[in-house]
């Protein structure tokens, strides 16, 4: 089984392997030291070079294919607002590709040279209306970013905002992403949260002030280690230069897990939730109507504590002279009933359910009974809460009942057409035996291979 095992990193930055240095702010160099061995192996010293590596002030742009993954994926309409935006690089070292900070092996953290922003559609209409033109395009196509300081993330904390993710961790880590590339990814964030039902755009611009004036053209001497932005009055507009940028928009509420913790438990009476009292007086007048002759009526969903409620467990059975009348109904009719005017009312009772699935004639208390358990159908038809559960059952079938039979019509023409096909299968084995038997079973083996060579290149 694979190893799935997530390992994440504050930061990766390639460096070459010599002594790192700043020459002065925001300018990184490195002393290559040159030396010849001779045939002997004595090392003669040649001289050095100084080489300055790159820097933010050196990028323009950065290729769409550098990005691997952005979530959520563009134009998108539901997006849940209590999650993060991010932006997936394809290189583990990218986002710190660039950064002006020197690291070792003791380092905890590093500036990356990249932020990820979000603006709502309503901040970046409130500044259109300010006359702030938010996105501008120059000649060369190239898009830049005028945004009130305030909508930005405060710079000291931009570096929580990116981190390594390798999966399935196994040997160094320099050969592991070397030999594994499809099982690690950089990853920079937005930490902003989002609202409700709202449209957002997302920018990536550099965090570094060499990288938005070497976007601009101008001159980067003075520009040092200083971020793209300060703090500053929350009214100032900051100029970014835009790398990458995509809308989307969050949907109504957030993710399962936040609505399931904003449930809130509350505690309810099991007398009444979930069941409906049901009236148990049976063929009473008005006045001899009692009130408190009642059941309740379970639904698909309880209260804690119902089945412990000896109100909604006690037994409401029907009266001995109601069991006489469904026990009366189950008597069969006289075969020579005929018609007559002067002919008893018909007895008009409860209906015994189940009666003719169990060839029921007669129903019994289970007091009376000589079994240990009464079996269902007469539970069913002395209880008065399961008659009630019945009873739906019935009025389900009639309601439907045209259609039940029209659906087991409709599969009588394939049980015929399976039944025939059985009866000819069945009819040409007989056949084939009594052939068998009357033709080759006499056949002598030398008669018989000569009679079957036709059908030995079938087999």
């Amino acid at each position: 089984m694979a190893d799935t095992s997530l390992t994440f990193l504050p930061f990766m930055k390639r460096q070459p392997p010599l002594r790192i240095n700043e020459a002065r702010p925001g300018q990184l160099t490195a002393t290559l030291n040159l030396k010849i061995v001779d045939a002997s192996g004595a090392e003669h010293a040649v001289g050095s070079q100084s080489l300055t590596l790159l820097g933010p002030g050196d990028v323009l742009g950065i290729s769409p294919k550098m990005i691997a993954r952005i979530e959520p994926h563009a134009g998108i309409v539901d997006f849940e607002p209590n999650y993060f935006p991010y932006i997936e690089f394809v290189d583990p070292d990218f986002p710190w590709r660039y950064s002006l900070d020197i690291v070792n092996p003791t380092s905890a953290r590093a500036q990356p040279w990249l932020c990820l922003i979000v603006l709502s559609g309503k901040e970046i209409e409130d500044m259109q209306r300010e006359n702030i033109q938010v996105i501008s395009v120059l000649a060369d196509r190239r898009q830049f970013l005028s945004v009130r300081a305030a909508y930005l993330p405060k710079p000291e904390e931009v570096w929580a905002s990116a981190h390594l993710q390798l999966t399935g961790l196994n040997q160094p880590i320099q050969t592991f992403i070397e030999t594994q590339p499809a099982r690690h990814c950089s990853r920079l964030f937005c930490l902003r949260k989002l609202e409700a039902q709202t449209p957002y755009t997302a920018f990536l611009v550099p965090t570094y002030r060499a990288g938005v004036e070497a976007a601009f053209g101008l001159d980067q001497s003075d520009a040092g280690k200083n971020k793209a932005w300060a703090s500053t009055s929350p009214s100032d507009i900051i100029k970014l230069p835009i790398y990458f940028s995509w809308n989307f928009f969050t949907s109504e509420s957030g993710d399962f897990e936040e609505l399931a913790r904003n449930l809130k438990p509350t505690a309810v009476d099991p007398n009444r939730v979930g069941t409906r009292p049901v009236d148990a007086n049976l063929v009473k007048t008005s006045a001899n109507t009692d009130l408190k002759c009642y059941f309740l009526r379970e639904g698909a969903l309880a209260a804690p504590g119902y089945a412990a409620n000896p109100e909604n467990k006690k037994s409401l059975f029907i009266t001995n002279s109601m069991l006489n009348s469904l026990n009366e109904s189950l008597k069969p009719l006289p075969d020579d009933e005929t018609s007559d005017d002067d002919e008893e009312d018909p007895l008009i009772t409860l209906p015994v359910y189940g009666r003719y699935f169990r060839k029921t004639t007669e129903v019994k208390m289970p007091e009376n009974a000589q079994w240990p358990e009464p079996p269902w159908i007469h539970e069913l038809n002395l209880h008065f809460r399961n008659r009630v559960a019945a009873s739906f059952g019935t009025t389900v079938v009639q309601k439907n009942q045209e259609q039940y039979m029209k659906t087991c019509w409709a599969q009588v023409g394939e049980i015929r057409r399976a039944n025939e096909q059985r009866r000819r299968t069945q009819a040409g084995y007989l056949t084939a035996k009594v052939l068998e038997n009357k033709h080759l079973k006499p056949l002598s083996d030398e008669r018989f291979l000569l009679l079957s060579t036709p059908f030995h290149a079938q087999f």
